[in-house]
Order: structure tokens, then sequence, then C-alpha cells
């Protein structure tokens, strides 16, 4: 395979037995598991779920303001779509079940407006369903399906005030962002779908920098860009590589409006192909070393020969010694770095051949 893969994105949150399946090659924890015994029909873990859907039908019929039942309805039926492309069901069908998922966390979300989670959730439904449509050729509805996503995930940002509930939505976000990107005709405008990925991306990893997977994302979007700058189509910039819309569906759906930006991560990038190319290499460096993952192996070693050598980076530190209950100031004591391409490095004396600043 030529090119740098997609990750995972971040999938649905639920009740049920969780099982390892495969998307763009990386392992990910879903809530459904598979029957293979079954030959592709119903399962007992089919009937489950409808009889969990009646349950939460009847709560929701019987208490209209009730959250939980909207909520765990919706999840339902999220899972039952997720079993139906499983099991190869007609994509309408799904698509149809799709919608009813969207419609209870409509719901839901009326009635705890503040819920990240049904928020979050209801974006990767919308995200599904632009998927659904790319595949059937439909660019234009796959499109405001994503649009439709980007600001449910933007919502539930802005819902999570502790920052601390929401590196899972910025990288699903980001990645929203980046299949807008592939779907665009205007040059610019793919450039700036890219480099707003960037930014929240980034967030992901300051809110959590053992994300790897936004690590990986991040980059994958310098790849992308790299490319792109490779053409002439133009590589990164500063403040989002390009105005954006003023008015129309995009000024709310392209999750990348002005008022979040100084708030969601620096959208900047390197502009020549070979500053890209190394900075997605750095980035994918990263993301193999903090958590190893197949896709991430295979695109290192595409990448590889455009790390810095002979490190990634290097300097100083003061540091305090081991086992010191409160470090005073006369106690700190410097002590060289290098991160290189296997390990962080530590020591008394600076290296023979190693450049501060790598």
């Amino acid at each position: 395979q030529r090119g740098v893969a997609m990750a995972a994105d971040s999938r649905a949150s639920g009740d049920a037995s969780a099982s390892s399946s495969y998307f763009g090659g990386v392992e990910i924890k879903t809530r459904l598991g598979t029957d293979a015994s079954t030959g592709g029909g119903r399962s007992g873990h089919d009937k489950l779920l409808d009889l969990r859907a009646e349950r939460h039908a009847d709560a929701a019929s019987a208490d209209p303001t009730d959250f939980d039942a909207h909520y765990s309805w919706a999840l339902v039926l999220q899972e039952q779509a997720e079993r139906a492309e499983q099991t190869g069901i007609d994509p309408n069908r799904r698509d149809a079940i799709l919608i009813d998922a969207c419609a209870k966390y409509a719901k839901a979300r009326d009635l705890r407006g503040d819920s990240i989670s049904t928020l979050y959730n209801w974006g990767i439904a919308l995200g599904d369903r632009a998927r659904l449509k790319g595949d059937a050729g439909d660019k234009v509805e796959a499109r405001a399906m994503w649009g439709q996503a980007c600001e449910k995930y933007r919502a539930a940002v802005e819902c999570d005030v502790a920052r601390t509930q929401s590196t899972q939505a910025l990288n699903n976000w980001g990645l929203a962002l980046q299949q807008m990107s592939a779907l665009e005709r205007d040059p610019e405008k793919r450039t700036t779908r890219l480099l707003a990925a960037v930014g929240r991306f980034r967030e992901a990893i300051r809110r959590d920098p053992g994300f790897h997977r936004a690590v990986y994302n991040l980059g994958t979007i310098m790849y992308a860009l790299s490319e792109r700058a490779g053409r002439g189509q133009g590589g990164g910039g500063g403040g989002g590589g390009g105005s954006t819309d003023k008015g129309g569906p995009d000024a709310t759906t392209n999750g990348i409006d002005s008022s979040s930006k100084s708030a969601l991560g620096s959208e900047a990038a390197p502009t020549s192909a070979d500053e890209l190319q190394t900075a997605a290499a750095m980035y994918i460096c990263c993301a193999q070393a903090s958590g190893a993952r197949p896709v991430y192996a295979s695109s290192l070693r595409l990448v590889r020969h455009t790390l810095p050598l002979p490190a990634l980076a290097a300097g100083s530190l003061l540091v305090a010694p081991p086992g010191l209950g409160v470090a005073t100031a006369g106690c700190w004591r410097r002590r060289w770095f290098v991160l290189d391409h296997e390990a962080f490095w530590t020591g008394e004396s600076w290296p023979e051949g190693v450049v501060a600043g790598g």
C-alpha cells in the first residue's frame, strides 16, 4: 500500500460487551460482538438488541421526558446499525436505522442539552451515515452529513467546560474535517479543511498527551498536506490556510467557525513538502512509540527516511535528584536529553555528534 493510512475514529460507548474489529488497519474496540455460527442470520444477540430497543421504547412512551430512555434507545439503534453492517444488510436499511438513532439523540439533547455523550455519539451516527452516502456515490449528501457530524463534535467540545471529556470528540472532529476535505472540489477549501483538522488533533493532544491516535492522525494530515504541496496545490500555513465560508450552510456545518479557532489548537503547518513530510514522520514515530499499532508501523516504514538525524530533538533539562521529597532552588541539576527514533535518553554529559535542538 502506498501512502499513509488514516487511523480509526473513536467509536460510541455503550453497555454491551466489547470485541475487537478493524477500521483502516487499526484495531478498535466496538460495543458489538459477532456470531460466526449464525452464517450472517439473526443471532441471539440480534434478538437481545430487539428486546432492549422495545424496553427503551416503552419507557420513552411512558415518560417522554425520560432522558435515559431516549439516549439508551439511540445507543441500541446505533448498535443494531453496526450489526446490520457486519451481517450485510441492505445499506438503505442501515441508513434508516441510523436516521432513527439520530432522531432519538435529538430528543435526548432537547432533554439534556449539556450531555457530552449524547452529542458525541450523535456525531458518530452522522459519520456512519456519511460513509454510507459516500459508498453510494452521493458526495453532496456525504459532505452534508460530515458537516453535521462536525457540528455535533463541536457542541460536545463546547459542553466540556473542564476540558477532560472531549479528546475523543476532538479526534473524531478532525477526522470528519479530513473526510470533508476529500469531498471538496476547491483546492483552497481542501487545504482549509486539512488545516482545521490540524488544530483539532493538536487540541486533543494538548488535553491528553498520551492519546496516540490523535498524534498519528496529525501525522496523516501532515502527510496529506505534503502531497498537496508536492503537486503545487499548497501545503500548510497560518490561521487556517485560507478564508472560510461566511454564509450559507457551511457557515454552521463546516466545524471551523472563527469563534472557536483560537481555543482549539494552532492550525498552522509547514509550507514546503519536505518540511511537511518530516513533520508527518515525527508524529507517526511518536504515535508508534506511544501505542504500537500495525498501521502505525506500516506508515512509519514509508516516511522513516524523512526523520531528522541523528535525533528528533536534543537539549538540556533541569531536574531534581530522584527521591527528593521537596525540591529547593539549590538542588536542581542540568541533564542532557536526546529523543531519537527509538527512545528518550538522558545523561550527565553531552553526547558526541548531537546538536542541540534536534
